[in-house]
């Protein structure tokens, strides 16, 4: 067990993103040293807070706006920083407007969905790991039995849903700035996780064999309030003269079902394994390491400066010691407990 390398979708996600930053994070273990209150914190608190709401079984937990309350405020005590900065892709302001926003958000959102009666919580954001079988065994028999990664993971919630003949459905909570779905269909993290929950629910008898993971249910959070302004009984915006807003604004939730045969959730299954001997050449030298700039680079990669002193040929070992220091992202004892 011990040869078979962990992988985690953020990995993954890191690796199809940009080789550079992949390596300097996941080879290197390279994390900034400098205190962050970005797009990722704001996402991971609403994460802990739907998780006490969505609690095993088909009754509620802790109102989420209320356990937003109660973590942000012990962030923000610990930071003992008034200045700090909230930066997102296109929102920015202090910690404190992150917080408020955060909080109405929640409560519109339970607004907005209610309890949700109809599903039936079956797991909550617990971690949890699968051995991946090299997919090259399918033409060389000699590799029949290697197995070339443990995929590791924590998915967010899986739900009966009584409202859909009691199908399995994965849930995974989305908090973003603009809700965006034209791609998720192509999104390899449905396939894999649907295919792997499968396996672990069956595994433990939380489902029946004969049962499923079929669906991945993207729910959206934006991060945005509704305007100030009145709406009809069909809840559409009003103009002060009482006419309907030509404009209204985007959405602020939406739920977005995406489902996957057998077939697609087995080769899936392949694309992870795939990945995972690409990375392996890689790291033995066999392939070589490039980058891959996008406009987006300045916001969304905490390595932005760091590549631009390696790309002009500077001293990128010194910015290395003095603006990061190192930190495993598999020595976690979380991802651990989830490795069998």
């Amino acid at each position: 067990m011990n040869s078979v390398p962990l992988l985690r979708n953020s990995e993954r996600q890191d690796f199809k993103r940009c080789l550079q930053r992949w390596h300097w994070r996941w080879n290197e273990h390279l994390v900034p040293i400098q205190f962050h209150t970005g797009p990722l914190v704001f996402g991971k608190f609403g994460h802990i807070a739907l998780e006490n709401w969505y609690i095993p079984g088909n009754v509620r937990g802790r109102h989420p706006a209320e356990t937003w309350d109660e973590i942000t405020s012990d962030y923000w005590d610990s930071v003992k920083n008034e200045s700090a900065k909230y930066v997102d892709d296109e929102i920015e302001g202090t910690w404190e407007d992150a917080r408020k926003l955060g909080h109405e958000m929640l409560m519109n959102y339970v607004d907005q969905y209610g309890h949700d009666d109809h599903w039936e919580v079956l797991w909550v954001e617990k971690p949890g790991a699968q051995l991946i079988p090299n997919p090259r065994a399918a033409v060389d028999a000699r590799l029949k039995n290697q197995l070339i990664v443990n995929y590791c993971y924590t998915m967010d919630l899986i739900v009966r849903d009584h409202l859909h003949d009691g199908r399995i459905r994965y849930v995974d909570h989305k908090f973003v700035k603009s809700i965006v779905t034209e791609h998720l269909q192509l999104d390899d993290q449905n396939g894999g996780y649907l295919a792997i929950g499968t396996h672990e629910l069956r595994r433990l008898g939380i489902i029946k064999p004969t049962e499923a993971v079929r669906d991945l249910v993207y729910n959206f959070v934006r991060k945005s309030l509704p305007p100030d302004k009145p709406r009809n009984q069909w809840g559409e915006y009003l103009n002060k003269d009482g006419s309907i807003m030509k404009r209204p604004p985007p959405p602020f939730f939406e739920r977005y079902t995406v489902s996957r045969t057998a077939a697609e959730r087995n080769s899936q299954i392949k694309a992870i394994g795939n990945e995972a001997l690409h990375m392996k050449a890689i790291r033995q030298g066999k392939l070589p390491l490039y980058k891959t700039p996008t406009r987006d680079c300045k916001w969304d990669c905490v390595f932005f400066n760091l590549c631009q002193v390696h790309e002009s040929g500077g001293d990128a070992e010194e910015v290395k010691e003095g603006l990061f220091r190192k930190e495993d992202p598999y020595a976690e004892q979380y991802y651990e407990k989830g490795v069998k």
